[in-house]
C-alpha cells in the first residue's frame, strides 16, 4: 500500500463534479455526494434511493424520518408527527418541540419562533428537511470539513467536552521541552515487516537522535537493517557504517521534518472536525480517545509513519498530566484483510533531560572521504580477482587476461579458456546479460583510474587509484 492521498482527492473532485445528478424543478436539486458522520459513524449514501441527502440551494437535507432516527428519536407518531393537510411536521424529543412548515420559512421551538433560510420540501413523494437546522435545535454540533467534503454531526455537551480535553492535552505537549518516543509499524501481508524507531527529543535546542531497526521475514527470507541520525544546528546526519563516522546529508529529507512534526503544531491538528469524530473515556488514571473517521486529522503531520488513511485511531493520555501516553493506529486494506499495518507511537521522559550525544566534528567526514573508502575496497576486490586467475590458470604474467587496465577489468568479467580449460568468472557483471565494462569497476574519489602492479614471481597484485590507466608486470 502507497498513500495515496492527494491523487484520491484530485480524482474524488472530479467523480464529484462529473457525477451530480440534476432534476428538472424550479430549484435546482442535487444527489449529495458529500459525506455524512453522524456521532462518529460514517452514514451510507445510496445515489437516487429514498434515505439519499439532497443538496437544494447550497443546503443540505436528509428524509425527514432517516435524519430523525439516525438523531436518536423514535420513528412513531408519537415522537414524528406528520399533519398532511397542513403540510406540517412536529418532532418531539424530550423537553424539545420543533415545528416546520413545507415550504415555509418560519419555524418554531418550544412554541417560540424563528426564521430559517433552509425551508422544508416534498421531492419524489419524501419530505426533506434542513439537516443543520434540526441537528442543532436538538442539542447537535454540526461541523462542516471542506478538505473532505464531510458533515459531522455530534452530541454538543460530548463535544465541547472532548474539545476541552483535547485543548489541555494541546497545551501540555507545548510546554515539554524533552521526551523520548518509541515509533512502532507492523505490516502484514505477502511478507512480515516490524519497524521500529527510536527517538530522543530536545525541542528547546531542536536536537533530534533516531535509532532505526527493520526487520523483514517470509517463509525464505530475513532482512535485518539498521541506522542512526542525529538533527542538530539546522544539519542532519546518518551514521556510516563503514567508516564508524557520521555522514551529513540533504537536509530537505524527510528525516529533519521529524522535529517539526514534533513541534507545538505538529502532533495534534485540533479542529472541530476532529472533535466531532473521536470518542472519549475516562478511567481512574487515562483518558482513552478512539475514532475512525478523519485520521489524518488526528495525527497531524506526525502522519508519516502510515502510507495510507487509517482506519482506526486510540490515544491514551495521562489524566494527571494531560501528556500523550501512546497513539496505535491501524490501516487495514479493505479489499483483503490479510494485507495492513499497526503503528504504535509511545511517548516516554517528559521534560527529563534527555541525554543526547552530539559528533563530534572529527567523528563528521567530508564528501571525499566515503569515494576514497570506496576506491579501496574496489581495488582490493580487483586485486583479490586478479590474484585468484593467477593462481587458478597458472598465468602469471596475465598473458591471457590482457596487456591494459581496461581490458583486464573487462576479461575478469567473462569466462576466459586456456588450453580448452574454462576460468572465471572473477568478478561479477553488474550490467547482467550485456557486454561487460571496465567503467563498472572504475574508481569514484579524485582519481578516476587504476594503477596494476604485479608480481609475476611471488604472486603479489597491488591495486590502487590513479590518474592514468597504468599496469606494470615484474617478472
Amino acid at each position: 500500500m502507497k498513500k495515496f492521498l492527494v491523487v484520491f482527492l484530485s480524482c474524488f473532485a472530479i467523480f464529484y463534479m462529473s457525477s451530480l445528478v440534476s432534476f428538472a424543478q424550479e430549484d435546482e436539486i442535487e444527489v449529495s455526494q458529500l459525506t455524512i458522520v453522524i456521532d462518529g459513524k460514517e452514514k451510507p449514501q445510496m445515489d437516487g434511493s429514498a434515505s439519499s441527502a439532497l443538496v437544494k440551494d447550497g443546503r443540505t437535507f436528509l428524509p425527514l424520518r432517516v435524519l430523525m432516527t439516525d438523531l436518536g428519536i423514535p420513528d412513531d407518531d408519537k415522537h414524528i408527527i406528520w399533519n398532511g393537510q397542513e403540510r406540517s411536521i412536529k418532532v418531539i424529543k424530550d423537553s424539545t418541540v420543533i415545528s416546520l412548515q413545507i415550504d415555509s420559512k418560519t419555524v418554531y421551538i418550544n412554541d417560540k419562533e424563528d426564521i430559517i433560510d433552509a425551508v422544508p420540501f416534498i421531492y419524489k413523494d419524501t419530505t426533506y428537511i434542513p439537516l443543520r437546522f434540526v441537528s442543532q435545535s436538538l442539542g447537535k454540533k454540526v461541523v462542516w470539513n471542506e478538505e473532505y467534503k464531510m458533515i459531522l454531526i455530534a452530541d454538543e455537551a460530548k463535544f465541547n467536552k472532548t474539545r476541552e480535553a483535547l485543548d489541555n492535552v494541546k497545551k501540555s505537549m507545548e510546554a515539554v521541552k524533552f521526551f523520548s518516543a518509541n515509533v512502532t509499524a507492523e505490516f502484514y501481508g505477502y511478507e512480515k515487516r516490524r519497524e521500529s524507531l527510536d527517538l530522543k527529543v530536545n525541542k528547546e535546542e531542536k536536537i533530534l537522535a533516531m535509532n532505526y531497526e527493520a526487520e523483514t521475514f517470509s517463509e525464505d527470507v530475513y532482512r535485518l537493517e539498521k541506522g542512526e541520525g542525529i538533527c542538530y544546528n539546522e544539519k542532519a546526519y546518518k551514521k556510516n557504517y563503514i567508516l564508524n563516522k557520521w555522514q551529513e546529508f540533504d537536509t530537505n529529507m524527510a528525516f529533519e521534518g521529524i522535529l517539526e512534526q514534533f513541534a507545538d503544531e505538529g502532533l495534534l491538528k485540533l479542529d472541530d472536525a476532529l472533535c466531532a469524530s473521536l470518542d472519549m473515556d475516562v478511567e481512574d488514571n487515562e483518558v482513552k480517545f478512539t475514532g475512525s473517521i478523519l485520521l489524518d486529522n488526528a495525527m497531524g503531520d506526525f502522519s508519516f509513519v502510515m502510507f495510507e488513511s487509517p482506519n482506526y485511531f486510540e490515544m491514551i493520555i495521562d489524566k494527571n498530566t494531560n501528556y500523550v501516553k501512546s497513539i496505535k493506529l491501524l490501516v487495514e486494506d479493505l479489499e483483503s484483510e490479510n494485507l495492513g499495518v499497526v503503528g504504535t507511537i509511545s511517548f516516554s521522559q517528559f521534560n527529563e533531560m534527555v541525554k543526547i550525544d552530539i559528533p563530534k566534528e572529527s567523528d563528521i567526514y567530508v564528501a571525499e572521504e566515503i569515494f576514497d573508502k570506496g576506491d579501496y575496497y574496489q581495488g582490493n576486490n580487483l586485486q583479490k580477482a586478479i590474484t585468484a586467475y593467477m593462481v587458478d590458470s597458472g598465468d602469471s604474467e596475465l598473458k591471457y587476461l590482457g596487456d591494459e587496465v581496461n581490458e583486464i577489468i573487462v576479461n575478469l568479467q567473462k569466462e576466459i579458456k586456456i588450453n580448452e580449460t574454462l576460468y572465471g568468472p572473477y568478478l561479477m557483471n553488474p550490467l547482467g546479460d550485456k557486454e561487460p565494462v571496465a567503467q563498472s569497476y572504475k574508481p569514484s574519489g579524485k582519481n578516476t583510474c587504476w594503477n596494476i602492479e604485479i608480481d609475476s614471481k611471488r604472486i603479489v597484485v597491488i591495486v590502487s587509484p590513479s590518474e592514468t590507466d597504468k599496469l606494470t608486470i615484474n617478472n
